[in-house]
């Protein structure tokens, strides 16, 4: 779930997720390095745990610009502030992430993200990040549930598609040998140039971004993201994929290296 309050005053972005998890392993996906990169992005993290302490990123060989913690209460509670998150020039943001333990072996992890600006110039890149936390989300909860502590590696690229959102999700998938778009349906993924994969649909979502969520069987246990959205007014497709087991990291060093070339060529194609 994820909402997005664009009334007077800070951009506000509240999403949350319910895991069959305890806090703790919830807190070690959230607030450590190697947890985030098992269900987020391709990066490297240092939290340097305690009020007044940082979080520095790496992305491959490029610097986010680094995080100021706030307040940090494991396992329950953690926040920072920064500079520039949205680019050079961009207002100060803000997230808080909270655990809560629920009945039942579950908890609810909740992420509150404000920009602190009045100017709706900004709601574009608020919007795209609305968007994209459930699916982050949905990686999350996987992790924790059913890899959690295991080896990991992230395949992932975004480019440029021409044509409509939907125009484009369809020629994505097709090219990806995506026939059914279904909950419970079937993927057997074998393209020249391209990582293969299979597994089964767990989630479709069309709205702001339109999107399949794939339970990956192979070539490791793990997750799929398979999606075309606005992303900076520019209709962009994602594919991701997350593996987790002996030999993710490796795996995915190798097809990293067929993914980004194969979804550039395909970004260049043009609609008939």
């Amino acid at each position: 779930m994820s909402k997005h309050e664009t009334a007077k005053g800070p951009r506000v972005v509240t999403s949350e997720v319910e895991i069959r998890a305890t806090p703790e392993a919830v807190w070690k996906a959230i607030a450590t390095g190697p947890g985030i990169k098992s269900w987020f992005m391709a990066m490297e993290s240092e939290f340097d745990e305690r009020v007044g302490g940082e979080v520095r990123t790496k992305m491959g060989d490029e610097m986010v610009p680094t995080a100021k913690i706030t307040a940090w209460d494991p396992p329950h509670r953690f926040a920072t502030e920064g500079e520039n998150s949205f680019g050079p020039g961009s207002p100060k943001i803000a997230y808080e992430w909270t655990v809560e333990a629920k009945g039942g072996g579950k908890c609810v992890m909740r992420m509150v993200q404000t920009l602190f600006t009045e100017d709706d110039a900004w709601d574009t890149q608020v919007g795209d990040t609305e968007a994209g936390w459930p699916a982050f989300f949905h990686i999350l909860r996987n992790y924790v549930e059913r890899h959690a502590d295991q080896p990991s590696g992230v395949v992932q690229a975004m480019n440029p598609v021409p044509g409509t959102k939907a125009e484009a999700f369809q020629r994505l998938t097709a090219a990806l040998g995506i026939a059914k778009i279904a909950k419970g349906a079937r993927v057997d993924s074998h393209i020249d140039g391209a990582p293969p994969f299979s597994g089964e649909i767990e989630d479709v979502v069309r709205g702001r971004s339109d999107r399949i969520m794939i339970r990956l069987e192979r070539p490791f246990p793990g997750t799929a993201w398979i999606g075309v959205g606005p992303i900076e007014r520019k209709m962009t497709a994602i594919v991701t994929l997350y593996y987790y087991g002996k030999g993710a990291a490796k795996a995915s060093d190798r097809d990293n290296a067929l993914l980004t070339p194969w979804l550039q060529a395909h970004g260049q194609t043009v609609p008939s």
